[in-house]
């Protein structure tokens, strides 16, 4: 009797286990608070998809997905987390993971630490890298306001820039190389500031098509793979 008990125990805890996995849970805590309220949303190739809003308690939030419903459960997914359309931050997340955020500006994507999810990570290394971008850019252009009619010097600030541009994009090929297996590359590819893009895809159609196939041997019936196969095809024609 009682290894029957033991049987019947094991297979609960394995069908607990099998729920479980079927939920993604994103939770967080915001140093400083511009609004009492945060949302959720999960981002698809046909736009935003409000899934929850959250009220901070003790500057903490908590959302709990569930994916069990969607076509491919296991396959990540785009999501978002907003306080307000201009502040945002972007993730990446599956089944079964538990992504945390310490969030430390009110400015939610410029000062924060993720755990718990290897494409969440990625994507606040991407972030990473587009802030030291964005404040170096601001540097320059603070520098070429205080040397307005000095030719000299403006010259070798623009000559900087295209310096930094340059570096930047790179710094972006050199993580898709690396992380081709991971969505995340497909948001380095098209990472943009200020209307800058810094890989065109007429350019670089072959790295576009080399995270294709990565992404489609893992991931064939992924909304974004499906998206992608169509976006590279109608740029070949």
């Amino acid at each position: 009797m009682m290894k029957n008990i033991s049987i019947l125990g094991i297979i609960l805890l394995f069908l607990v286990a099998a729920c479980d996995n079927h939920k993604t849970v994103i939770t967080g805590t915001l140093s400083e608070i511009e609004s009492r309220k945060i949302y959720l949303y999960e981002v698809t190739k046909d736009g935003l998809m409000c899934l929850d809003s959250a009220d901070l308690k003790n500057k903490n939030f908590k959302f709990v997905i569930s994916t069990k419903d969607k076509k491919n459960p296991d396959d990540p997914f785009f999501y978002r987390l907003s306080q307000n359309p201009f502040n945002e931050i972007n993730t990446i997340a599956r089944s079964g993971e538990t992504i945390d955020f310490q969030i430390n500006n009110k400015i939610m994507v410029t000062d924060y630490t993720v755990s718990g999810g290897d494409d969440a990570k990625l994507m606040w290394e991407l972030d990473r890298k587009l802030k030291f971008f964005i404040d170096t850019i601001d540097e320059l252009y603070l520098l070429y306001e205080k040397n307005l009619y000095d030719d000299e010097k403006k010259k070798k600030l623009d000559e900087d820039y295209i310096i930094l541009v340059e570096h930047h994009t790179e710094e972006l090929i050199d993580f898709i190389e690396k992380n081709t297996h991971s969505f995340a590359s497909l948001i380095a590819f098209y990472q943009s500031y200020n209307r800058r893009i810094f890989i065109p895809e007429d350019e670089h159609l072959d790295l576009l098509e080399k995270i294709f196939f990565s992404l489609r041997e893992q991931y064939p019936a992924h909304q974004d793979v499906l998206y992608l196969e169509n976006r590279i095809n109608q740029k070949k024609q």
